[in-house]
């Protein structure tokens, strides 16, 4: 999948759709898993859910959605991806 595609980019609604049609889902069965917020900011605005990779010195911004996941270490934040996937009985391709 290309942004070029679209002719668009992030955070463009259009995008996140494109890339649920292409997986043959919905935005909402989706999550955005980026260590830039306004990649999820995006991606949350079209509907999909997030997950935010906390770096060193980098702070929220408090303008944007809060993903309901966020966390400093990725096999943490994968945990919990996979915690919530299990518990929602969410229909993500795998």
């Amino acid at each position: 999948m290309s942004v070029e595609t679209m002719g668009k980019f992030k955070p463009a609604r259009e995008v996140y759709e494109m890339g649920a049609a292409t997986l043959g889902i919905t935005t909402n069965e989706m999550r955005m898993v980026a260590a830039h917020d306004w990649d999820i900011a995006g991606a949350m605005a079209a509907g999909c859910a997030g997950a935010y990779l906390l770096r060193p010195g980098m702070v929220p911004n408090p303008l944007f959605p809060t993903p309901d996941i966020m966390e400093s270490d990725f096999d943490r934040l994968t945990d919990r991806i996979l915690e919530t996937r299990t518990s929602r009985h969410a229909r993500i391709p795998r």
